[in-house]
């Protein structure tokens, strides 16, 4: 404390004698002045102080300084202009016309020859657009005086009819709210030493100056315990929540402000109504919308109330600082049955501007059939929401949960996301909804109906039961074609929802087509409705799919666009599997290890519940062999792959493709026994199971065998199984000198890759006769893949297997066998330089340097 000097005008007008300065804010003093300074915060921000440390600073520059302050000015305009010569010494009496006061305060004004600053303090009691406007007049006719004005709210002077006059430096309380360091500085002088807490509480009251000086000044007090700061500051802000409680109408304004404590974000109709309450309810005479307004206003003017922004309706929360201390009062003011039935109303009223808040609050007084209701018409956004929506809907117990389709979706898809629940607890809850999803499709709402098909194809999925999956998967999109009026069963972003888990039954299905026509049509939806997750998610679906068919060019395209929706929308913190999955695939393609390695720690806690989870690894391994080669990928591939995987490979398709994928590693090392005993377990009728049979049989030097194999599949196909058919039907018409057709078959693969940038495919071939057919294609000036076959790594360059004669086949097995070559050469009737020849043949052929290892190897390729 220190006493400051008296600056009177003769009309006795001047500072504050007595200004608490605990801390100096020297960045509120600002130098060079603009000619309008407007300080505008609610009460309690440190205008006044602010505004004399100012003065201060200025009068010991020798600088004019003129002091007004308003507080409790209620005498109207005329008066105010009175005052206000008053205050630059002009002598008026009460007759004299407000006109020509004003006239000679701007002719006083204009006349002045030095800086001269104007302080007007607490002027939101004298504010209007006219007294606005002529004060800006002021201003903008004298050179030499700044005005420095502060005020809770302005009618006209911080508004762009002011501002766009003249240079005008507008200081709100964002700018007035002491910052973390003033903070510490003050909690030192009132002899808080840890700052911990300091930081904790200037985070929770945002600053407040009135609010951390209160709570910081008990460091002062006898007796204070400062081993608990957290208990002292919690106490403080308590006594003054009451203490501002006691300053507003104890009828109207303090239910009005309970309310708002209770109800952030409560709308002014709902305000309105808890005031009407409070005079009797429906029967009392209804209370003018002025009063409340008048309520309202002074209660933001007390800084205890906010208003926050909504296209819907004016709504209010109360101060961070003082909302816990009101919520405490409020419920021990109010019954618990009129706390539920206005937290009720709230939330219902609060729904369409803020689906996340108005869904916790029915959560929180346990009303699920309302939280229902909210949470079918608002899924996406409340999916999409924060921790705190996740925690509201885990406390629901399974018990009312499994009443409610949408509550018990959506805990299904954040426990899938989440490491810390149980598989056991996981399944517990699909089968929860799986039988809520059956009841709701046999009930007569129609509105649950269809997304009840979807959660139960959903759910059929993860439960392993894909067939079934497809079939419910493939009825709905027939209800929703054959349904007159498609949009009426549910809002768009829940359709959106619902076509997006037919696209992920479909990938998983291998139906390419029914994945493809439902993410595009989940996607037009989305952009329809503007829900920004929904488009995020259609589209990652369209990438991962064609990313499995190795179009990679969609795939980036895919990504890309998800990514740049996704920069203007903060997601939801649970993993979607089909968009990790999509994500891993671009980075293989790309041979970025470094992010598969992110990816794959993201997902790897997860990875068991996830039915993309075969095609995860897949792609893991695949990046596994791009860096080091293809016997590492093996190693890989049966360090990582549970057994059952491989054993049961047609469970989806992706299992089915994990499974030609392990045939396909042994293909390329030349292992054709454990490459045709994967393909036994297999549907033999499948594509890419008839494909993996053709590699096999060309590996092994059988270009007939694989040329009749691949002629034997029938269309449709997909882009990758179309290419890889084109690719061997090249090289093996090559080789059986069919020169035309391979150069024919050549030109539409080459095609093929360079509008997709899917070149993986070359990596699944014989390196050798690949570039052989290749660089005869380019000579003759026809397409050729030969750049790219070129860039091939040696450690990925597989090589094919010549085929073995009769006589090399009988010397080889009685090779097997262990015998010397002398008694071999006895047991096949040919001379020991004979039998040599054939083991330098057969050396050759499967790329041997000794008797041991081509045993090895003509016994891992079935040879023998």
């Amino acid at each position: 404390m220190r006493q400051d000097s008296a600056h009177e005008t003769p009309f006795g007008y001047g500072r504050p004698r007595t200004v608490t300065r605990l801390i100096e804010r020297p960045r509120l003093a600002f130098s060079p002045a603009p000619p309008l300074t407007v300080f505008t915060a609610p009460a309690g921000y440190g205008k006044t102080i602010a505004l004399s440390q100012w003065a201060d600073a200025l009068e010991q520059e020798e600088h004019e300084v003129v002091w007004f302050r308003l507080a409790e000015f209620t005498e109207g305009r005329h008066e105010f202009w009175r005052l206000l010569a008053g205050a630059f010494g002009l002598p008026s009496g009460p007759d004299e016309p407000s006109e020509h006061l004003r006239k000679r305060l701007l002719q006083h004004c204009t006349g002045l020859r030095r800086p001269t600053f104007l302080f007007i303090d607490d002027y939101q009691t004298a504010t209007d657009s006219t007294t606005d406007a002529m004060l800006a007049e002021l201003v903008q006719r004298s050179r030499h005086l700044h005005l420095v004005v502060a005020a809770r709210h302005f009618a006209l002077l911080d508004g762009p009819l002011v501002t766009s006059k003249f240079d005008v430096r507008i200081v709100l309380e964002s700018e007035l709210a002491f910052t973390l360091e003033e903070a510490c500085e003050l909690a030192r002088r009132c002899g808080w030493e840890d700052e911990e807490p300091v930081r904790a509480l200037h985070a929770q009251v945002g600053g407040w100056p009135l609010v951390l000086q209160t709570a910081l000044a008990a460091g002062n007090a006898e007796g204070v315990d400062r081993a608990n700061p957290r208990g002292v500051f919690d106490r403080q802000l308590a006594g003054l929540a009451e203490g501002f409680l006691s300053t507003v109408d104890q009828r109207h304004g303090r239910l009005a402000l309970l309310a708002v404590a209770l109800c952030p974000g409560i709308s002014l109709r709902l305000v309105t109504e808890c005031v009407r309450f409070a005079d009797g309810g429906a029967e009392a005479e209804p209370v003018p919308q002025q009063s409340v307004d008048r309520i309202m206003i002074r209660l933001q003017g007390l800084g205890l109330v906010e208003r926050t922004h909504s296209f819907q309706t004016q709504r209010f929360r109360c101060h961070p600082g003082l909302e816990g201390a009101l919520r405490l009062r409020a419920h021990d003011e109010i019954e618990d049955g009129c706390l539920r039935e206005l937290t009720s109303a709230h939330a219902s009223d609060l729904a369409e501007d803020d689906p996340p808040s108005a869904f916790r609050l029915l959560c929180e007084i346990e009303n699920y059939e309302a939280a229902e209701i909210v949470m079918r018409r608002h899924f996406i956004a409340i999916l999409s929401s924060d921790e705190a929506t996740r925690a509201a809907l885990a406390a629901i117990p399974f018990s009312r949960l499994f009443r409610h389709l949408a509550l018990s979706g959506a805990r299904v898809l954040f426990a899938l996301s989440d490491p810390l629940i149980p598989d056991s607890t996981v399944t517990a809850l699909l089968e929860g909804i799986r039988d809520t999803a059956r009841q709701a499709v046999s009930g007569r709402d129609r509105g649950a109906a269809f997304p009840a098909i979807a959660v139960l194809a959903g759910v059929e999925l993860y439960l392993g039961n894909v067939a079934d999956s497809l079939r419910l998967a493939q009825d709905l999109e027939h209800r929703l074609s054959e349904d007159a009026r498609p949009g009426a069963f549910a809002p768009k972003e829940i359709q959106a929802f619902t076509l997006n888990i037919i696209g992920l039954v479909g990938l998983a299905n291998g139906d390419f087509a029914l994945a493809n026509r439902n993410y595009r049509a989940a996607l037009k939806l989305a952009m329809h409705a503007g829900s920004l997750p929904s488009q995020i998610r259609a589209l990652q679906g369209l990438a991962l799919a064609a990313g499995i068919v190795g179009d990679m060019e969609s795939l980036r395209s895919y990504l890309e666009r998800a990514g740049q929706i996704a920069d203007h929308h903060d997601e939801a913190d649970f993993i979607v599997e089909d968009t990790v999955c999509a994500q891993l695939i671009a980075a293989c393609e790309r041979g970025d290890q470094q992010r598969v390695q992110q990816l794959s720690a993201a997902i790897q806690p997860l990875l068991s519940r996830m039915v993309t989870a075969p095609l995860i690894v897949m792609t893991q391994i695949m990046t596994v062999r791009k860096h080091s080669g293809t016997y590492s990928a093996l190693t890989a591939l049966h360090q990582r792959v549970p057994a059952g995987w491989l054993e049961a490979p047609e469970k989806t398709y992706f299992t089915r493709l994990l499974g030609v994928f392990a045939a396909d590693l042994n293909t390329l090392l030349g292992n054709f026994a454990a490459a045709e005993a994967q393909l036994r377990r297999m549907d033999a009728e499948q594509p890419e199971v008839r494909l993996a049979r053709a590699r096999v049989q060309f590996f092994g030097g059988d270009a007939q065998g694989s040329l009749r194999t691949v002629q034997q599949l029938q269309p449709p196909l997909n882009e990758r199984l179309q290419l890889e058919c084109e690719l061997l039907t090249a090289l093996s018409s090559w080789q059986l000198g069919f020169a035309d057709d391979a150069f024919a078959a050549l030109d539409s693969a080459t095609r093929r890759m360079a509008e997709t940038s899917g070149y993986g495919s070359l990596l699944q071939l014989p390196f050798e006769p690949l570039r052989q057919l290749a660089e005869e294609a380019a000579e003759r000036g026809r397409e050729s893949p030969l750049q790219e076959i070129e860039a091939i790594p040696e450690t990925l360059r597989a090589v094919q297997i010549e085929p073995l004669t009769a006589a090399e086949m009988r010397a080889l097995a009685v090779l097997a066998e262990g015998r010397p070559l002398e008694e071999t050469a006895q047991l096949m009737y040919v001379s020991l330089n004979t039998l040599k020849f054939h083991l330098r043949s057969i050396y050759r052929k499967l790329h041997a340097s000794n008797r041991e290892e081509a045993v090895g190897r003509a016994t891992r390729m079935g040879l023998v």
